[in-house]
């Protein structure tokens, strides 16, 4: 007889049981991995009046690769262990992310079927526009089309090309950040949970825009 262990496992009490260990074990990871760079970032600042520069430029670079990582592990847990679908003021999530990056977005009040990951879907979109592109401008747009509420993300950086506007959206892609290639994977598959869709298109006259559709409330 074959044991299915997302039906054992991970049903029920146990299942609850589980995940809430998984996510402890991931906070603490998260923390102590996080010291413990904030350790060696502080080390690496004594270590630039000695090292050569391009050394130290490297390891820094690297540093900034793993605390990168440890942010999309936090988001990556958020969007993992949701709840139910509910009412959710998607201009001021979008007001609140969009201010994190120093963007100035006037977005209207616009209610969608989500949960509290919604945050973190509007977080990696932003995200992933500022990490791909050098002085990009990025603007933050929603419109409401009758039951369905749209979410775009545009920006004027170097855009992707049409062979990899699927693909970025398949797990463990990772492009050439070097991340964990789970952002936009999880991205996916919560705005499929809510019903809704996502995909990636041009913007004019260059750049790309990512546009989220969500239900309307």
């Amino acid at each position: 007889m074959s044991v299915n262990i997302t039906d054992t496992a991970i049903a029920g009490r146990g299942g609850d049981e589980l995940n809430k260990q998984l996510r402890i074990l991931n906070s603490i990871l998260r923390h102590d991995l996080k010291n413990t760079l904030t350790t060696a970032r502080l080390c690496l600042e004594m270590l630039k009046e000695r090292a050569p520069h391009e050394l130290a430029e490297r390891l820094e670079i690297q540093l900034e690769k793993a605390f990168d990582i440890i942010e999309d592990i936090k988001h990556a847990e958020i969007m993992l262990n949701s709840g139910e679908l509910h009412p959710v003021n998607l201009g001021e999530v979008v007001r609140d992310v969009a201010s994190s990056f120093g963007i100035e977005c006037n977005v209207p009040d616009v209610c969608v079927l989500a949960d509290s990951a919604i945050k973190s879907v509007v977080y990696n979109l932003i995200h992933n526009a500022v990490i791909h592109n050098d002085e990009v401008d990025i603007k933050v747009t929603i419109r409401r089309r009758r039951n369905w509420v749209e979410l775009r993300v545009a920006d004027d950086g170097r855009g992707i090309p049409d062979e990899l506007k699927q693909v970025i959206f398949e797990e463990g892609f990772k492009g050439d950040t070097g991340r964990t290639g789970l952002g936009l994977y999880l991205v996916r598959e919560t705005v499929k949970r809510y019903g809704g869709t996502v995909y990636v298109e041009d913007n004019k006259p260059k750049g790309s825009v990512f546009v989220v559709k969500f239900r309307a409330c």
